[in-house]
C-alpha cells in the first residue's frame, strides 16, 4: 500500500495529502509545484543542495566530531550503554547514535538533518522522496530520494542518499516526519570510500 492510498485515523485525505500540507506550511521549506519528486537528482542539483563534495564532507566531519565528543561523557549515554573505546569505534567506520539517551540522540539527529543534509533545501529542491517501498504500516512508509546513478561522480552526498531509507510518518509535523536510521551510519572516511568505489564501477 502506497502513502498516497493510506488514510490515517479515519481521515478522508490521504497521508500524502497531510504530509504535503504540513511541509507547505513549514518555514524554510518551499516544496516544488509537484510535491513529490519527479526526476532523479543529478550532480548539479546535488551541489546546489549540499555544496561541493569537500563542503559536504567538512560538515559531515564536524557532526562526526560532535558525536564522538558527546560519547565521551557517560551522562549522555542511554541506560545500560557502554562505550569502552571511542577512538576504536571511529576507526571501525561506524556511527551509532542509539547508544545515546533520548535528548542527546534527538539533538544529534536534528543537527545532522539540518546542518549536514540541509533537509529544508533538499525538500525544496527535490520534493518528497520519489521512491516508495512496500509497507503494511497504516501510518508510515519507507521512502528514498531518487538519485541519478549513471553520472560518474564521487560526491559523497549521492552515496549517502542512495543507501538511506527514510521512514516517513505524516502524522508528525513538517520535516520531523522524516526519520532515518541512526544506529549504523558511516563515518566521513567510510562514506568517501564508498562513494569512490561506486564511482569506479561506472
Amino acid at each position: 500500500m502506497r502513502l498516497s492510498d493510506k488514510t490515517g485515523f479515519g481521515a478522508t485525505t490521504t497521508l500524502l495529502d497531510r504530509l504535503t500540507a504540513s511541509l507547505r506550511s513549514s518555514p524554510g521549506i518551499n516544496l516544488p509545484t509537484n510535491a513529490v519528486q519527479q526526476s532523479a537528482l543529478g550532480t548539479s542539483q546535488i551541489e546546489d543542495i549540499f555544496g561541493t563534495n569537500d563542503e559536504f564532507i567538512n560538515r559531515y566531519k564536524q557532526f562526526e566530531d560532535m558525536v564522538f565528543d558527546e560519547m565521551k561523557n557517560s551522562k549522555n549515554l542511554a541506560f545500560g550503554s557502554r562505550v569502552k573505546d571511542v577512538d576504536l569505534m571511529r576507526k571501525m567506520g561506524k556511527i551509532d547514535l542509539s547508544v545515546f539517551n533520548y535528548e542527546t540522540r534527538r539533538m544529534l539527529s536534528d543537527s545532522f538533518r539540518d546542518n549536514v543534509l540541509r533537509f529544508d533545501r533538499l525538500l525544496s529542491t527535490a520534493g518528497i522522496p520519489g521512491m516508495e517501498f512496500p509497507s503494511e504500516n497504516l501510518y508510515s512508509t519507507l521512502m528514498k530520494f531518487d538519485v541519478n546513478q549513471t553520472e560518474k561522480t564521487n560526491h559523497s552526498a549521492i552515496s549517502f542518499l542512495q543507501r538511506t531509507f527514510f521512514n516517513v510518518n505524516p502524522n508528525k509535523e513538517g520535516k520531523l516526519a522524516f526519520n532515518f536510521g541512526v544506529s549504523n551510519m558511516l563515518t566521513s572516511d567510510a562514506l568517501q570510500r564508498a562513494a569512490t568505489q561506486q564511482s569506479a564501477r561506472l
